[in-house]
């Protein structure tokens, strides 16, 4: 009866892990597409998974000991999250249509959290429940800090393996229907095997005999279809697919087609006025361009217009092949005219990447990207963005910019938002000239003529070229370059009070960017997160300086004797996942293309968690004084934090002037293992010195587990919103810092404590 208990346990611990890491995956991709990707909303939905996860982990939890029959609730477990996955999957798709809101539409924060709350909820609160059952149902004969850290190493084995698994391969085929229900059918036979009685073998085999059912009858397929026409729902929809990089999805309103990226709206082709702006305005400004660069947007119209001047190439680089393949498919006629022209040059890259490896120069590049609302588009709008563009530009070259404003009034939020990037744009140019309105141009040169230009040097040269255009004429431009309208907008951009330059390690743009974005739903959280960015440094050091205080006093009593190991669980789950999101930001800022590897980045934290954990684990009992070690495991954090900040410094030394090599780039994966390593070690130690004080296996490692993702839970909001933005990727990094040595003081304060009273 316990072999085959232990092997339940054992094979239930690695699957929990795979089911984890891919719905987490899934459903989370599947999320973003909705609610608009920007790390607010990334920070917030993984906010609430780990809340949720917690909660199952840490509450209900408790109960697990009471439970009389727990191979029957192991499998039920299973069989609940076999029905589930493929349900929130579907539901995660279409949340959407529950509220008043059009396609593209970005969505509140309330919205948000009770959208992502209800989809994630009822699965994370099974997971936290099965990882604190399956450590209270593992055999008698192992010591039970001993059973906690073989669940643990387990399951990030599992996750380890469906990480790789699903992000390497089985992203590039299945669609999110299918993998919902291959992670079903994964529970149920799990749960086949490792139920002990017929009886209860039946509910496994029930199930996993519908779902064979539902496969023949074609239901992925239906489904998949049923979700996409509702996300949709009374639009005719004429794309939809998924890349490595993301969703593309096309609608259809007579000739005119538009074309969103993860959600978001990206372009339309019958923006002709956004399209002849964003071509004419640079290409008219310099007095004689031969060569173009192109980056983003090409299908929209803007190179078709710039096709008009008598160049004499244009590159135009696109990072998805799928938007280029998406016109071609939909047989747009003046896009697919475009990219024939011999002119034309396309390449599929990511444009820092192309510009650091070309060797060609420019008279114009049109940055032609959407508002740096994301650390994904940020890296185009910062000051070693605009050195790179600087370099790959001739002389007399022009830089265009663009981003959304206002007609005529400009709030604290929007002047902060454009004054950031103009003078970051002044950091790297002699002269920049704004073209203001609802959408705001920047163009910046070396070349002094730029000075000079007005809008009628701009109608002169169109009318010298005989180009014909709709809104680029001389009824339009005056209005669209008055003096005073210029003038009005510096001097509103001037009035902005403690904005800081835009760098791809303190990336204040997409800050700006996202507290403006908030403005558009009156929302508390703008002027509360503009407050933030006015305080100084030392003010975010206050929390932990006030954790320390807290947990003198039971650090020093007979009471609560482990409150300094309970702080340093807190502090490291806190710090991990600082450390994975600055990870994955840098990433992203030095190398671009991270959506197709950002489950390598997490699964690489997995390797590191479930090697500490084994090696720990082999020695766990024959420990004479395990405090001594989590004393040293504790020291290890303190150190990781500022060795990660230096080598990142490094890193963003060498790519300001090379494109960084696939060996640097794998040295990315390398970091998390470092950082998984120290926390897989620390959580048995922990398990082994609470028990030895409380009772009940799966009541401390629900307490454990809990405490380690409400700890995540922090740092994945901190760090994504107002951490890197605000203090940048060191003064994160110290801070993790801070909070480690704050866990670190308690523990030496208590050891110290241990000493007197012996």
């Amino acid at each position: 009866m316990e072999r085959n208990l232990k092997r339940a346990v054992i094979l239930s611990s690695a699957v929990l892990g795979t089911t984890a890491i891919v719905s987490q995956i899934v459903i989370l991709r599947e999320l973003l597409v909705i609610f608009y990707g920007n790390e607010l909303s990334i920070g917030l939905m993984l906010a609430s998974w780990l809340i949720w996860v917690a909660a199952g982990s840490w509450i209900l939890g408790r109960f697990t000991e009471r439970l009389v029959r727990k191979p029957l609730s192991i499998v039920a477990a299973q069989a609940s999250a076999a029905v589930l996955i493929p349900v929130l999957v579907f539901l995660s798709r279409t949340i959407k249509n529950i509220f008043p809101l059009s396609p593209g539409e970005i969505v509140g924060i309330a919205p948000m959290l009770l959208s992502s709350s209800i989809v994630l909820a009822p699965l994370c609160l099974i997971l936290g429940f099965t990882f604190s059952l399956l450590c209270a149902s593992y055999p008698k004969g192992t010591a039970s800090a001993e059973r906690i850290g073989l669940v643990y190493i387990l399951e990030a084995v599992g996750s380890t393996f469906g990480g790789l698994v699903f992000s390497l391969i089985l992203i590039r085929f299945l669609t999110p229907t299918q993998t919902g229900f291959l992670l079903g059918g994964l529970n149920l036979i799990a749960g086949l095997l490792s139920a002990h009685t017929i009886r209860v073998r039946l509910i496994p085999a029930t199930l996993l005999t519908a779902y064979i059912i539902a496969l023949a009858l074609g239901a992925t397929g239906k489904l998949e279809e049923l979700a996409i026409s509702n996300r949709w729902k009374g639009l005719e929809l004429v794309f939809n697919d998924d890349s490595i990089y993301g969703n593309v999805a096309v609608i259809s309103l007579g000739e005119e087609k538009t074309f969103y990226e993860n959600g978001l709206l990206a372009f339309s082709t019958g923006q002709r006025r956004s399209a002849e702006e964003t071509a004419h305005i640079p290409l008219l400004a310099h007095s004689d361009p031969e060569d173009v660069l192109l980056l983003g947007g090409g299908v929209s119209g803007v190179l078709s217009e710039i096709l008009k001047h008598p160049i004499e190439s244009v590159t135009y680089v696109e990072l998805d092949p799928m938007i280029v393949d998406a016109a071609r498919k939909l047989s747009l006629k003046r896009a697919n005219e475009a990219i024939r022209d011999r002119r034309v040059e396309v390449v599929y890259d990511d444009g820092r990447r192309f510009i650091k490896l070309s060797k060609a120069r420019y008279d114009v590049v049109i940055s032609n990207l959407p508002d740096p609302l994301t650390a994904l588009v940020n890296r185009f709008y910062s000051v070693e963005y605009f050195k790179e563009v600087k370099r790959a530009m001739r002389p007399h070259g022009v830089l265009s910019v663009g981003v959304t404003s206002s007609e005529n009034f400009l709030n604290p939020e929007q002047q902060k938002f454009l004054a950031s990037i103009y003078q970051t744009l002044n950091c790297c140019f002699d002269y920049v000239l704004l073209v203001p309105g609802d959408y705001t141009y920047f163009l910046a040169s070396d070349d002094p003529q730029l000075e000079t230009v007005t809008y009628q040097t701009l109608l002169d040269r169109i009318s010298k070229l005989g180009i014909s255009t709709g809104f680029i004429t001389d009824g339009y431009l005056p209005y669209r370059m008055d003096p005073g309208r210029i003038l009005f907008f510096l001097s509103s951009i001037k009035q902005a009070e403690k904005f800081a330059i835009n760098t791809d390690l303190r990336p204040a743009g997409y800050f700006y960017g996202t507290v403006t974005w908030l403005t558009r739903f009156r929302s508390r959280s703008a002027s509360l997160l503009s407050r933030i960015s006015s305080l100084r440094p030392l003010w975010h050091v206050l929390p932990f300086g006030l954790l320390f205080l807290a947990l003198i006093y039971p650090t020093l009593s007979r009471r609560e004797p482990n409150s300094p190991i309970v702080a340093a669980v807190f502090t490291t789950g806190y710090s991990e996942m600082v450390f994975q999101v600055v990870v994955i930001f840098c990433f992203q800022a030095f190398f671009g293309y991270l959506y197709f590897r950002l489950g390598v980045i997490l699964t690489s934290f997995m390797i590191g968690l479930a090697l500490g954990a084994l090696i720990i684990n082999r020695k766990l009992s024959a420990l004479a004084d395990p405090r001594n070690l989590f004393m040293k495991i504790q020291m290890g954090m303190c150190v990781y934090p500022v060795f990660l900040a230096i080598f990142l410094l490094w890193v963003s030394r060498v790519s300001q002037v090379h494109a960084v090599p696939y060996k640097g780039q794998l040295a990315f994966a390398f970091l998390p293992i470092i950082a998984g390593f120290l926390g897989g070690v620390q959580f048995p130690l922990a398990a082994r010195i609470l028990f030895a004080e409380s009772g009940g296996t799966g009541k401390v490692a629900g307490y454990l587990y809990g405490v380690d993702l409400l700890g995540s839970c922090l740092g994945a909001v901190l760090a994504s919103t107002i951490l890197i933005p605000i203090l940048g990727v060191v003064g994160t990094c110290m801070l993790a810092f801070v909070a480690s040595v704050t866990a670190l003081l308690l523990i030496l304060l208590s050891r110290v404590r241990q000493k007197l009273w012996h």
